[in-house]
């Protein structure tokens, strides 16, 4: 229990760094933490997914909570077809990606760790 929640930890944290520099299409290295440390395939996807969705959620929660960010939704969702009453549906897709993306990073960490062993 405590090493899922040090490898939830590393996986947001690393997520939230690599973030600050820009980097969001390496957050698989962020969960790749997570699935390394716990040496296990099914709880590194696991676990590497949620800290980097945890760490996007975070990203995507502060701006919201400083400024308004409904009307730049609804552009968005237009762009993406849908109408203005499904505005969260771009910020869903952004949540999952966050979740797949560190998931296979975590599943692709913990596979190799056990192939070290």
């Amino acid at each position: 229990m405590n090493n899922n929640r040090m490898a939830l930890g590393a996986a947001a944290s690393t997520a939230l760094v690599l973030e600050w520099f820009g980097w969001w299409w390496a957050m698989p290295i962020a969960g790749l933490v997570a699935g390394w440390m716990l040496a296990s395939g099914n709880r590194g996807f696991l676990f590497g997914g949620l800290g980097v969705m945890l760490a996007w959620l975070v990203l995507i929660g502060v701006p919201t909570a400083a400024a308004p960010l409904g009307r730049l939704l609804v552009v968005f969702s237009g762009i993406l077809g849908f109408g203005a009453s499904l505005a969260f549906v771009p910020v869903l897709i952004a949540i999952l990606l966050a979740f797949l993306l560190g998931g296979l990073g975590g599943l692709t960490g913990g596979l190799a760790a056990q192939a070290r062993k």
